[in-house]
C-alpha cells in the first residue's frame, strides 16, 4: 500500500516540475544512418594528402527538404545531404566547417564557389549548365518528379505512352523545374501554367491548374508540413530522375578529393538517412504534439495522476485481475493487428502474398534496377486444364491443389530477395532480382518439374498429373522500359508456353531478338 502511494506521488511530482523545466537536452541523431556495402581503403599518401588540406568551408541550401534544413533553434544543418556528407568526411578524417549566410541566394552561392571562397556546395542537382561554377561528385540522391493531382480528379496514367493525355488539363508546374522543357515539348502551351517558387500547390488547390509536376520526395514533406491532404500522387516519373550530388571548386586539390568522395559514394548505403529525413507523416504528428500548450500538458498530466491514485485505491484488491485483463486485452489488440496485416498483404487460401501486395513490391524493385541497373525478371505460372480439376473434382478439391502447388513455388524460390505471390485464380507470379534470362528459365524449369512430381491427378488434361506453363521476362542493365512492359512480355511468353502444348517455360529478355524455350523432358 505504502509503494502505491509512493508511485502516485511521484507521478504528481512530475506533472508540477513541468512549471519549472526551461530547456531540454537535443536529442542526438541515431547511429547508422549512413553505411558502406564495402570497405573503402585509403592508401598513406591519399591520407597525407587529405591531412594536409585547410579546414573546408562548406555551405547548404537552408531550405531543400529532405536533402538539406537548417534548424533555428539548434543551428544545426540535418538533411540526407548532411549526413552523408559528415559520414565520408568523418571516414576520411578531413576537417571542415558549415558557414551559414541567412541573406545568400543560391546564385550568390554558386558565385562565391566559382571565386574560391567556398570549397563545397550541396545540395545540387547536377545539370550542365552549372558545371562553369564548380566540380560534381557522382550522385548519392534520386529523386523523380510526379504527377500530383486532387483526389477528385478523374486521371489515370500508368506509363510514359499515356502522358499525352494532360493535353486534356491545365497542368502546372515550377517555372525553375529542370522538368519544364520537358513538358514543354508535349504539352499544349495553352495548357501549361508555370508557377514562382511556393505558388505551385496554392493553385492546385484553389483548381487553377488540374495537375502538376512537382519532386516525389518533397511533396511527400510538403503534403504533411501544410497538411495538403486533398492532393495525392498519381504517377512517378522513374525514367526523369534528378540525381544531386556535391559540388566543389575548381582545383586540382579538390579533383583528388572528389574520387576519394566518389569511392565512397559508388559503396554507400543511405537508405536508413533517406527514411529518417522522408518521413512525412511522423515530422506532421510532431508537429501536432508540439502545438499543444504547455498547461493544456500539465493538466493531463495532473488529471492523470488523480485518476491512477484513485484507481490505486479503489482497484488495490483486484489489481492481479485488472492485469491479467489487461495482459488479455494487448494479446487481443495483437492478434487483431496480425490478422489486419495478413488480410491487407496475404491471400487467403494459399498463404502467399496477394496481388496488392506483390503489385507494391513490383515496384519497390524496379525502382532498385531504374536506380542501379540491376537485371530483374520476372515469372508468370500458369496451372494447365486447371478447369478440368474443378470440373472434375469439385471447387473444395481444386483448392487443395492451389495450396499444394503454392506451397511447392515457395519451396522453389530459395534467396530471400525472391517474392511469390497469388496473381488471381490459377496464376502465379515470381518477382526475381538481380537474375538474368538464364538464371530465371533454371528457376522456372525447377518449378515446372517440381509441380508434375506432385503427381495431382487430372484425368481430363493431356497428362494423367496437373502441369503449369511459365512465362519469364527479364530486364537487362541499361535498358529503358517500364514496369508494365516487363509484365507484358511475361505474359506473353506464358500464352506462347501455352500455344506450345502446355507444361513449358518460354522466356524473353526485352530488346532481344531471340527467346528461349525449354523442352519437356
Amino acid at each position: 500500500m505504502h509503494e502505491l502511494f509512493r508511485d502516485a506521488g511521484l507521478l504528481i511530482v512530475l506533472g508540477w516540475s513541468c512549471f519549472f523545466t526551461t530547456t531540454v537536452s537535443a536529442i542526438q541523431p541515431p547511429e547508422g544512418l549512413v553505411t558502406l556495402s564495402e570497405a573503402v581503403v585509403l592508401t598513406d599518401d591519399e591520407r597525407a594528402f587529405i591531412q594536409s588540406l585547410p579546414t573546408l568551408k562548406v555551405a547548404a541550401y537552408r531550405q531543400a527538404q529532405p536533402l538539406s534544413l537548417f534548424d533555428e533553434k539548434t543551428e544545426t544543418y540535418q538533411g540526407i545531404s548532411i549526413d552523408v556528407f559528415r559520414f565520408i568526411a568523418d571516414q576520411v578524417g578531413l576537417a571542415y566547417e558549415f558557414v551559414n549566410d541567412k541573406k545568400s541566394s543560391l546564385a550568390e552561392d554558386l558565385k562565391r564557389i566559382q571565386d574560391g571562397k567556398l570549397d563545397v556546395y550541396m545540395p545540387l542537382s547536377m545539370q550542365p549548365e552549372r558545371l562553369q561554377y564548380g566540380m560534381f561528385t557522382e550522385s548519392y540522391f534520386d529523386d523523380y518528379y510526379a504527377i500530383i493531382a486532387r483526389k477528385n480528379t478523374p486521371l489515370h496514367i500508368s506509363d510514359l505512352n499515356q502522358l499525352s493525355r494532360l493535353n486534356q488539363y491545365r497542368v502546372g508546374v515550377s517555372n525553375k523545374a529542370s522538368i519544364l522543357p520537358y513538358l514543354q515539348s508535349f504539352i499544349n502551351p495553352q495548357q501549361l501554367y508555370e508557377y514562382a517558387d511556393g505558388l505551385l500547390f496554392e493553385g492546385l488547390l484553389k483548381e487553377e491548374v488540374d495537375v502538376a509536376f512537382y519532386l516525389q520526395s518533397v511533396f511527400e514533406q510538403e503534403r504533411f508540413r501544410f497538411e495538403m491532404f486533398d492532393l495525392e500522387k498519381r504517377y512517378t516519373l522513374y525514367q526523369q530522375p534528378r540525381s544531386y550530388a556535391f559540388m566543389f571548386a575548381h582545383s586540382g586539390q579538390n579533383e583528388q578529393l572528389i574520387q576519394i568522395f566518389n569511392r565512397f559514394i559508388r559503396v554507400i548505403d543511405n537508405s536508413a538517412s533517406v527514411r529518417l529525413h522522408t518521413g512525412g507523416e511522423r515530422q506532421f504528428i510532431t508537429k501536432y504534439v508540439k502545438q499543444q500548450s504547455r498547461q493544456q500538458l500539465l493538466l493531463i498530466i495532473l488529471m492523470t495522476a488523480s485518476i491512477v491514485l484513485l484507481i490505486l485505491l479503489l482497484a488495490l484488491r483486484s489489481r492481479q485481475r485488472i492485469a491479467v485483463r489487461l495482459a488479455e486485452s494487448h494479446r487481443a489488440r495483437q492478434d487483431a493487428n496480425s490478422q489486419l496485416k495478413q488480410l491487407s498483404q496475404l491471400d487467403s487460401l494459399t498463404g502467399l502474398a496477394n496481388r496488392r501486395y506483390f503489385d507494391r513490391q513490383f515496384t519497390l524493385e524496379y525502382a532498385r534496377h531504374i536506380r542501379t541497373g540491376a537485371t530483374l525478371s520476372v515469372l508468370m505460372v500458369d496451372i494447365d486444364f486447371f478447369k478440368n480439376v474443378n470440373d472434375c473434382f469439385g471447387h473444395a478439391e481444386g483448392d487443395i491443389y492451389l495450396q499444394k502447388i503454392a506451397v511447392t513455388l515457395k519451396t522453389m524460390l530459395s534467396r530471400p530477395t525472391d517474392f511469390i505471390a497469388r496473381y488471381g485464380g490459377e496464376e502465379f507470379i515470381c518477382l526475381l532480382p538481380s537474375t538474368d534470362l538464364n538464371g530465371a528459365l533454371i528457376v522456372a524449369e525447377r518449378i515446372r518439374k517440381a509441380v508434375f512430381a506432385l503427381n495431382l491427378d487430372n484425368a481430363l488434361g493431356h497428362s494423367g498429373a496437373v502441369t503449369v506453363s511459365v512465362g519469364v521476362a527479364t530486364l537487362n542493365e541499361g535498358q529503358q522500359h517500364s514496369a508494365s512492359e516487363l509484365l507484358t512480355q511475361a505474359d506473353k511468353q506464358l500464352y506462347r508456353a501455352k500455344n506450345s502444348g502446355r507444361n513449358q517455360v518460354c522466356g524473353a529478355a526485352l530488346d532481344q531478338h531471340k527467346s528461349s524455350i525449354c523442352p519437356v523432358t
